[in-house]
């Protein structure tokens, strides 16, 4: 079950494709995220892909907004937005482009810490392979990402930890040996 649910606009694939593989590398599995476009994880061809999204939204803890100047203009990521709201969501609001803060929605801005992950020195470039197969990537502050990590860990999705029984294999236990330890 996807814990994180990435939110972006479709012009910001690289972007998203670079947090995603980022998270993987930071001890998510790829199974605790939920990115649309993700050829194993995401949405399925020929699954209908509005209800596909509201329903990893409904199954996932936190959802994590990559806000772009192309973010505010999708009536779509407005649209997450607001499900995230009504489904009482937590609520990571992610900057990865030079944005007037009063663009943004207030329900976002006056309510949650964001993080920019677009300024500052300390660059970190990611390197990404597009849906397309074409090669692409981000550019990510490293302090934001380490901001991100602190505040996903404090929210309590913290990579260490993860869904007992396993989501593919219900029916699993506990031996007594593994239980102590041993």
């Amino acid at each position: 079950m996807s814990r994180i649910f990435l939110s972006h606009s479709s012009r910001n694939n690289a972007q998203a494709i670079a947090l995603c593989d980022w998270l993987s590398a930071s001890g998510w599995g790829r199974d605790d995220i939920f990115l649309d476009i993700d050829a194993t994880s995401g949405i399925s061809p020929g699954e209908r892909w509005q209800k596909a999204l509201n329903d990893a939204a409904g199954r996932c803890e936190a959802v994590v907004f990559l806000i772009s100047r192309q973010w505010l203009e999708s009536r779509w990521c407005h649209e997450e937005l607001a499900l995230a709201n009504k489904l009482n969501k937590r609520l990571f609001g992610i900057l990865i482009d030079t944005v007037v803060l009063k663009d943004l929605p207030a329900r976002l801005r006056d309510e949650w810490q964001l993080i920019d992950l677009e300024s500052g020195r300390d660059g970190v470039r990611l390197d990404v392979e597009l849906p397309n197969g074409q090669q692409g990537f981000a550019t990510f502050s490293a302090s934001g990402l380490g901001r991100l990590r602190a505040g996903l860990v404090k929210a309590g999705l913290d990579p260490r930890f993860f869904a007992w029984p396993p989501v593919n294999d219900p029916q699993r236990i506990l031996s007594r040996a593994s239980a102590d330890g041993g």
